[in-house]
């Protein structure tokens, strides 16, 4: 990178607009240069630059929602998921896809992940979809893993609490395993 002495002043700008959540693309359009340039001034700063998942995150997501199951609706929830539910094998993706008519069960849980309702339509269905390496891990520990038809395991939570599994997940299933 070709030396260029900006004004200490406007380098703290370009910093506290980097560190405020602006992309370093946007940065560089703002002064009149590339998004790389901005990005090499940042690290030949000391700035430490945002990884690659923080940088394209388009919603904050509550990472820590399963790691305690401590009442009925995280109770739910995490039966809907083992059973309507889909963790992604290679991505940090779940999947949760219900029919039009349940889609307030989708909004109740979009807002407990996200905050708001984020939720896409398909045809006669709504999906909600979110990315978090912490909730897919928490989420394979309980039991509810990839491709999970036929290697499902009950998750160990509160016995108090699996009158709500039953709600939704297999009576059955319910039944053998919580014995």
């Amino acid at each position: 990178m070709r030396k260029i002495d900006l004004p200490p002043s406007i380098l703290q700008d370009i910093v506290l607009k980097y560190k405020s959540g602006l992309s370093t693309k946007n940065i560089g359009k703002e002064f009149g240069y590339s998004g790389e340039f901005i990005r090499q001034l940042l690290i030949n700063n000391d700035i430490s630059l945002r990884k690659y998942n923080e940088i394209n995150k388009k919603y904050d997501v509550n990472e820590t929602l399963f790691d305690n199951i401590d009442c009925e609706e995280k109770a739910y929830f995490l039966g809907l998921l083992f059973s309507d539910g889909n963790v992604h094998s290679k991505y940090n993706a779940i999947t949760l896809k219900l029919n039009d008519k349940d889609k307030d069960i989708l909004i109740k849980l979009s807002n407990m992940i996200y905050g708001k309702d984020i939720l896409y339509k398909s045809n006669d269905n709504y999906i909600l979809k979110f990315s978090n390496h912490n909730i897919k891990n928490k989420l394979i520990d309980l039991g509810c893993v990839p491709n999970k038809t036929f290697k499902l395991k009950f998750p160990n939570i509160d016995k108090n609490l699996l009158s709500c599994a039953k709600k939704t997940t297999s009576p059955v299933l319910v039944d053998e395993l919580a014995v």
